[in-house]
């Protein structure tokens, strides 16, 4: 199955994004979260994803990988033409897809 992020935009709250996927014909809203920190007189941002996030891309690390990518973009107010397209979508068991 294709993969597609179809929208990310910024929720209400500080720093939380809403990341909307389409998986075959099956759409699903994650909220995924950026947390900025400073090491060493750095600024490092890690992105974390919701409960729905990580159960989705269990066996799909590779395009987890690409809409943390997306995300941080975003967050960086990068442009995008959305809707993006990841890839192949590898299912070891049937997704659940909440949203």
């Amino acid at each position: 199955m294709n993969l597609q992020v179809l929208k990310i935009s910024p929720i209400k709250q500080d720093n939380f994004f809403q990341v909307i996927v389409k998986l075959g014909e099956k759409m699903a809203k994650l909220t995924m979260e950026v947390e900025t920190e400073e090491l060493f007189n750095q600024t490092l941002n890690t992105i974390k994803g919701d409960a729905n996030f990580h159960s989705l891309f269990e066996y799909n690390r590779d395009l987890a990988q690409k809409v943390y990518n997306l995300v941080a973009q975003v967050y960086q107010q990068e442009s995008i033409n959305f809707p993006v397209n990841l890839g192949e979508f590898i299912q070891e068991k049937e997704p659940v897809i909440s949203g």
